[in-house]
């Protein structure tokens, strides 16, 4: 009996050890684990500091590079700003120079019409003064006064607007032509022909009478027979026809660029390309006998 309890606390000792060793070395790996555990943990924490750190650097030089291009660019706006408002100061100050110099301009213009409108009054009173004290047996005289006295009041109130109706450019062509034949013998003709569809439109007055002046000046100078001049006025459809014919001598050599006294030939060509272009045309024929010239105007 006493052998087997001996035998009995030996084994009750050596488990107790055995246990004792087990906890000790348990206790140990769960220690060794927790420090490892930890040590991971601090490098854990210290790569997110890392990190942390990293991103808030690069959110600060992203920050930086805002404020720069805010800054750049608030900076080219206001000298924009600054460029813009200088141009508008100089266009406004070059507006107002130009605006006083229209002013003086227009100022001198009424001057002018002003005074034109004095001059060409005394001279329609001078002219009507001599109708008067012209004896009334010679009809002649009068009556030419009178057609002189509407030319001038034609060409000096009617011909100011851009177009005139073509009753009135008929009507000053044909005193026109009277006062001229005047200055003709007897055997120098002038004959108007205005087809019945020549009415009730408008045209650029004076572009006309240029080629009237100049068959007078080019007109033959013949003893026998008829120096003739033929004018004919003339519309088909939207298109205005306007044709002169005048005899003229062999040997004369008609000099078409310009009249004397006159706009001239020339000045009457540009006016027409800018009144009417593409719209007109122009023939000119100069043979031995006679100068002839057809003007065609489409009106719309």
């Amino acid at each position: 009996n006493f052998r087997d309890s001996f035998y009995n606390e030996s084994n009750s000792s050596l488990l107790i050890k055995n246990r004792l060793k087990y906890e000790y070395e348990r206790k140990a790996l769960s220690d060794s684990i927790k420090i490892e555990a930890n040590k991971k943990n601090v490098e854990l924490s210290k790569e997110k500091i890392k990190l942390e750190l990293k991103q808030k650097t690069t959110e600060n030089y992203f920050l930086y590079a805002c404020i720069v291009m805010i800054l750049i660019i608030g900076w080219l706006t206001y000298n924009r700003f600054r460029l813009l408002q200088q141009q508008k100061d100089y266009f406004i100050q070059n507006q107002k120079l130009l605006m006083e110099e229209k002013q003086k301009k227009l100022i001198k213009t009424e001057l002018d019409f002003l005074n034109s409108q004095i001059n060409p009054h005394f001279l329609f009173n001078a002219l009507n003064a001599i109708y008067f004290q012209i004896d009334k047996v010679n009809t002649d005289a009068r009556i030419s006064l009178q057609k002189f006295s509407d030319i001038l009041r034609y060409q000096l109130y009617d011909c100011d607007k851009p177009t005139v109706p073509i009753e009135k450019e008929i009507e000053y062509i044909r005193n026109f032509t009277d006062v001229q034949l005047l200055r003709k013998k007897a055997n120098c003709i002038c004959d108007i022909i205005v087809t019945e569809e020549v009415k009730n439109f408008d045209i650029s007055p004076l572009n006309l009478i240029p080629f009237v002046e100049n068959a007078f000046k080019y007109l033959s100078h013949k003893t026998e027979g008829y120096n003739r001049i033929k004018i004919k006025l003339s519309k088909i459809n939207s298109v205005f026809l306007f044709e002169i014919i005048n005899d003229k001598d062999n040997l004369e050599s008609t000099q078409t660029n310009n009249t004397k006294g006159g706009i001239g030939i020339a000045n009457v060509k540009r006016r027409l390309e800018l009144i009417y272009p593409g719209r007109h045309s122009i023939d000119i024929n100069d043979n031995e006998t006679e100068y002839r010239v057809l003007i065609t105007v489409k009106l719309t």
